[in-house]
């Protein structure tokens, strides 16, 4: 089942509309061998700094990112939707909380700039790369 954009926008109004608070992640595990910092966001970029072999919560919800890699070199990625992925395939959904709600898509960057998506069971085990939802594993366009 294909969620349209709008419809997935519609669904994020009505949560805030009731009173339920949403948050959208990318809870991002850097397995390369260097640090790195992830631009999100098209007009304001927020920028986190994730470390060589540590994971950390990247606010993002739709659009572009950036991953520059220690000075070296920046990997451009079109177009992840975090609420149209998870509501294409749930077992990549991972949410928290009751009243104030936190939507993740647990995610593996490799050193070779290949982006993983992770099923929230078993968050990292070593078979997550035979089974991706549509578009992953993503490359970057250099």
């Amino acid at each position: 089942m294909q969620l349209p954009f709008r419809t997935a926008i519609v669904l994020a109004c009505l949560l805030s509309a009731t009173g339920c608070c949403v948050t959208v992640s990318m809870r991002m595990k850097n397995e390369t061998d260097e640090t790195i910092r992830v631009l999100s966001g098209t007009k304001e970029s927020i920028v986190t700094t994730i470390e060589a072999q540590q994971t950390r919560d990247v606010s993002h919800v739709l659009g572009p990112i950036e991953i520059v890699r220690d000075g070296k070199e920046t990997w451009h990625y079109n177009d992840i939707h975090v609420l149209i992925i998870t509501a294409q395939s749930p077992r990549f959904k991972d949410v928290r909380g009751i009243i104030y709600h936190h939507v993740y898509l647990h995610l593996v960057l490799k050193s070779d700039g290949r982006i993983y998506a992770v099923p929230i069971h078993g968050v990292y085990q070593q078979n997550y790369t035979d089974s991706q939802p549509p578009g992953f594993p993503l490359t970057p366009n250099l």
